[in-house]
Parts: C-alpha cells; structure tokens; sequence
C-alpha cells in the first residue's frame, strides 16, 4: 500500500506516533492536525505517504483547498515518496499555491513537482523553529502577565494588524477578519498581555497545541514601547506558564532575516530545532494565490 488518506483523528494519531521524537520541530503539522481533529471538516485532506517497501516516509496535510500544503519527514528518504504524493493529490483534485515544512523536504519536492507540471517557486520566508523546556528568566519589569479580555478588543485587533504587516509581511487583513482572529483567541483562553499598571504593553497568543506542547506567536509590542523589553518577559512568562501546567515543552517561529528576535528567544532558553521554509507555487497557468499566516 503506497499511500492512506487518513481521516482527522486517525492522521493525528498515526502523525503523533510517527513524529513523536521531533514533536517540538514538527509542531506546526501537529498542531494543525489536533485542530482539524476537533472540527473536522469535508475540506480536510491528509495523507501517509509510503515508500516501495511499506515503510514510513511522508506526512502531508492540507486543511482546507486555500490552505498551504504542510509536509513532514517520518523516514530517512522521503523523496521516495514524492511519485505517490502527487498521484494523492491527483486522484484527490488538490491543488496548492504554499508549501510549508522543514527547508530540505520542501525544495526538495518542489523540484520534483516542478518538473512535472511546470510552474515555478518563490521563497516567501525561511524560519527558525525553536523549542523551550526551561525558561532563562530575563531582566524583571514591572507588571504582570494576565489574560486578554474583551476589554481589549480594539486594541490587541490594532496589534493583530501590525502583527501581520511587521512580523509577516503580509497586506493587513480587512478590519472584520482581524476582530474574528483577536475573538477566537479570546474565547479559547489563549491570547495574554503584559499590563503594567493598567497599560498593556506586549502581547502573546497559543495558537496551537500540539500534542504534549503550546506553540506561541502574535508576540507584538506597539511600536512607541519596543525596546524596552516588554515582549522578552510577556514570552518569558506565557512561556514559564505554559511549562509549569501540562505541557511539556513550548515552540514557535522567528523570521531568520531578524536576527534580534532570534537573539532574544535564545536568551530566554529557546533552543533552535532547524529551519523551516514557506514557498509560494506559482503554476504555468498564472492563476493568483495568497498566501496564509506563518504563525
């Protein structure tokens, strides 16, 4: 059997099994995997890819038709598994204009669809993944980490949106989307702030729980306040609480071209697992693709 499409809950448990061991540098597949579990939907495809000899080799998942290809390595060569990748996607009528997983799998298979069916490839960007299982506690501020309420609606949807220009380069989103991402958040329990004295000063958000792990991002601060360490002790401290509850390690992305916020996560005890890379495929027919967050 070369290849399964997988239901939801059974690529959750086959992908946590299989990628156990790199849990941290696979997260985002994971992460992704537990959520369309918990809501699945007729958009979703996954799919275990096989080499000749049964074993192993490739996880992908796409969430939804619009959304970026993810892929991950669970055997040595997983290049043995690019000629039933596409016949997957093929039989299934899937296209993609992303891919998104660890920088070598990526190019790799993006060479062979290219010599296939044509098109070509743009980095969109090259990120750091790194993993935290013990906090380096940087300088004390004052304040406290508390979590976000409805009382900060309009200002984090304000954050949110410099979140995306700055830290992902992407267009702002329409004012509407922005307040149903910060919503979500807020009613999952998941997006914090750093007050100090009724000020809020950085924020941080859980965007996915891998199994065993939180993985952090939106970290933003206002522009008037950077610099002052606002975001190193919000991180540090979701970080610290994270790892104190159930979760036995945190994660997240940095942008590698900046190189103080890959300095600053180290300070605080993230260690880098590896690189991972988003290409844009750009297919011969010149049909428009956008691209989704990298969180």
């Amino acid at each position: 059997m070369p290849s399964e499409i997988l239901e939801p809950l059974a690529f959750l448990s086959l992908a946590s099994r299989l990628l156990q061991p790199h849990a941290a540098f696979h997260n985002l597949i994971l992460g992704q995997a537990v959520k369309v579990s918990q809501k699945p939907q007729s958009t979703n495809w996954a799919a275990h890819l096989l080499s000749p000899a049964s074993e192993s080799v490739l996880l992908a998942l796409q969430v939804s038709p619009s959304s970026p290809l993810i892929l991950a390595e669970c055997g040595p060569d997983p290049s043995a598994a690019w000629p039933e990748l596409s016949n997957a996607l093929h039989q299934a009528g899937r296209d993609f204009c992303e891919i998104r997983g660890p920088e070598k799998t990526v190019a790799a298979w993006l060479d062979f669809w290219q010599k296939q069916q044509g098109g070509s490839g743009q980095v969109l960007m090259r990120q750091g993944v790194y993993s935290c299982t013990q906090v380096s506690s940087p300088p004390p501020l004052p304040g406290h980490l508390r979590l976000a309420t409805t009382s900060d609606l309009s200002l984090l949807i304000q954050w949110l949106g410099g979140f995306y220009q700055e830290a992902l380069f992407e267009t702002r989103p329409p004012e509407v989307e922005l307040q149903v991402s910060v919503q979500q958040k807020l009613n999952e329990g998941a997006l914090f702030v750093w007050e100090n004295d009724t000020q809020p000063c950085a924020m941080a958000a859980i965007v996915r729980r891998p199994p065993g792990g939180a993985a952090i991002s939106w970290v933003y601060t206002p522009p008037e306040l950077r610099g002052q360490g606002w975001a190193s002790i919000c991180v540090a401290a979701l970080t610290e609480q994270l790892l104190g509850s159930d979760q036995s390690y945190t994660c997240l992305f940095t942008d590698l071209n900046n190189a103080q916020s890959n300095r600053l996560y180290q300070r605080l005890g993230y260690q880098r697992l590896g690189v991972f890379v988003s290409y844009r495929y750009i297919p011969e027919s010149a049909q428009a693709c956008t691209h989704t967050q990298k969180s």
